[in-house]
């Protein structure tokens, strides 16, 4: 289940969101509660977020109960006929997360920070191709990750 709450403040050009944003999810062996809070700035065509994200887990486990903390944050620029691109980078205990868009994040390596770059191509009216890949930060070493997606809004 998520939810989200925002409202949008325009002073001359520039426009100010606060975001709130939650979900909940129950698996076999855990369940989550999350809480996002952040700002969304945009300006002329460039949009910046910040977002500070807590993750409540309660494992079945005895004692095994999680909080982690991270952060976010996103630059996107529009290239030009319904083309984006994205920069993100995030601080934090990220090995499981709901991203912004709602896609669960569940690795089993806890990178500690990850830059990224995302590409969105129009594929029709209500489809875009999605491009992304990352670099992350963990124990010491690098680690990298790509994937390619179709995004349907509606």
């Amino acid at each position: 289940m998520q939810g989200s709450i925002s409202e949008q403040v325009w002073l001359h050009q520039m426009m100010l969101e606060p975001i709130y944003r939650f979900s909940y999810g129950h698996y076999p062996d855990f369940d989550t509660w999350q809480n996002d809070l952040g700002l969304k700035i945009a300006f002329a065509k460039t949009t910046l977020s910040l977002e500070a994200v807590r993750l409540d887990r309660d494992v079945e486990s005895l004692e095994a109960d999680q909080t982690r903390y991270a952060c976010h944050s996103w630059l996107s620029y529009p290239l030009g006929r319904g083309c984006y691109l994205t920069l993100k980078a995030g601080w934090g205990e990220q090995d499981w997360w709901v991203n912004p868009t709602g896609f669960i994040v569940d690795t089993t390596d806890t990178i500690t920070s990850y830059y990224g770059a995302n590409l969105s191509l129009p594929v029709s009216e209500n489809l875009a191709l999605n491009v992304y890949y990352q670099m992350g930060y963990e124990q010491h070493h690098w680690r990298y990750l790509g994937n390619i997606g179709l995004n349907l809004e509606y």
